[in-house]
């Protein structure tokens, strides 16, 4: 894992660390250190199920998957969009939820302190080493390249696009459809109105997630068993 890189911009040379990121950010310069896109790494304390079980929102998973985010309660499919956009953001297919996905959401959703900064600094170098991923944290630059006086003459600049609100809009993008009560559930899911005679069992079952039979079983050599090591 990177704590260090170094670039030269217009005849500037920027000497950048994870603490130096998290100063830029506004970030506090602690929390869990952890970058590996096809592994468990840096979470070894946690079993695998039991994250899976916090990000999928299932208590009684009993098999290791790797998730589409199809099957991602509402909040956590927001959760999700947000880490892809903002904290690790690309510009591949959001389909899957990635094992890094899972360790910040985890992070998340469980108050767990994670440092940004060396999120940030890892993730950029994962990206120049892909041919066709695109660079991130372009706005994050922008702010940077003023801090350290990065001559800027002849570049253009762009006003940045109004920031967009999760609506109802997006909501339906997401595969997500209000029902009669007035409650977002996921296309194709029929749910009793509420003060009817179904039992509670029965709306449970008519509001579960994705059937895992669609999910994808992980053997035995999948990297996404490295957490033990």
């Amino acid at each position: 894992m990177t704590e260090h890189a170094s670039s030269l911009v217009n005849g500037k040379q920027l000497d950048l660390s994870v603490s130096s990121l998290n100063s830029l950010a506004s970030a506090p310069n602690t929390g869990k250190k952890f970058f590996d896109p096809y592994g468990w790494m840096g979470m070894s304390e946690k079993e695998p199920i039991d994250i899976l079980r916090v990000v999928l929102d299932d208590p009684a998973l009993n098999e290791l998957v790797r998730p589409a985010a199809s099957e991602l309660t509402i909040h956590r499919r927001i959760l999700h969009h947000m880490v892809c956009n903002i904290i690790l953001p690309r510009t591949e297919k959001f389909d899957y939820i990635t094992f890094l996905d899972m360790f910040v959401m985890y992070c998340l959703i469980t108050r767990t302190p994670m440092n940004l900064g060396h999120l940030m600094l890892n993730h950029m170098k994962a990206a120049t080493e892909k041919k066709k991923q695109g660079l991130p944290y372009g706005m994050f630059f922008t702010h940077m390249f003023h801090v350290f006086e990065v001559e800027m003459t002849g570049e253009v600049q762009e006003k940045p696009k109004d920031s967009k609100e999760y609506n109802k809009k997006t909501l339906r993008l997401m595969g997500f459809v209000q029902n009669d009560d007035g409650e977002w559930v996921k296309k194709g899911v029929v749910t009793p109105k509420k003060g009817g005679s179904d039992s509670e069992d029965e709306e449970e079952a008519d509001t579960e997630r994705t059937p895992r039979g669609n999910r994808t079983p992980l053997g035995s050599k999948h990297p996404f068993l490295l957490l033990h090591c």
